[in-house]
């Protein structure tokens, strides 16, 4: 569902995404609601998913994912295989040690 604001631009009322994890790990799904009579643009909703993306890259920095947009205001995020690693630096070491803490291996 979908409301407009003052200029007539198209507001939508939640956003929803879901990520797929590699089988072992439980998969996540989101829905986010903004305040009592608000609403998300289209530009929000795309600035929110450029987040997520980067979200999922610091925390999982050997895994590819594939994003899967469901109409404007809906995206599935899935687990799309192990990405090629990159020559060690003291930045990547770090992220990849923490990833196996978190047990992203």
């Amino acid at each position: 569902m979908s409301r407009r604001d003052a200029a007539g631009n198209v507001l939508y009322r939640n956003i929803d995404v879901r990520i797929i994890y590699p089988e072992g790990r439980k998969d996540e799904h989101t829905v986010l609601k903004p305040g009592p009579h608000k609403g998300y643009s289209a530009e929000r909703i795309d600035e929110i998913f450029d987040d997520i993306i980067d979200k999922l890259d610091t925390r999982f920095p050997r895994w590819n994912f594939r994003m899967v947009r469901r109409g404007m205001n809906g995206v599935t995020f899935v687990y799309d295989g192990l990405r090629e690693l990159a020559p060690p630096t003291k930045d990547n070491v770090d992220l990849l040690v923490e990833s196996y803490k978190e047990g992203a291996h």
